[in-house]
């Protein structure tokens, strides 16, 4: 399926991107909106750009209901990093960091 439409959020993105790689300073980009309106789509869009200037991937998706403990943004995208599936014991957690 061909990807249509939000040209200025791409161009931000890839700005964005560019920026970092010629500053060596990152960016935190907040995606928020209504159900069906493209979000993921959007993202994979910002994925693919990343890929193709020579990034690694790293996302986590976090909702803003039902959190338990342990399944905060910075601690799921830690474990991520880390390659450590949630609920891993303290040590184990502290050896991989």
């Amino acid at each position: 399926m061909a990807f249509v439409g939000r040209q200025p959020e791409l161009r931000k993105f890839r700005g964005a991107v560019e920026d970092c790689l010629e500053t060596g300073r990152g960016e935190i980009i907040y995606i928020l909106g209504d159900v069906g309106i493209g979000k993921t789509t959007l993202l994979n869009q910002f994925d693919e750009i990343a890929r193709d200037l020579g990034f690694s991937i790293h996302d986590v998706a976090v909702f803003d209901f039902g959190v338990g403990k342990g399944q905060d943004a910075i601690g799921a995208l830690a474990r991520r990093l880390l390659n450590i599936p949630a609920g891993t014991e303290k040590d184990v957690r502290r050896q991989a960091a």
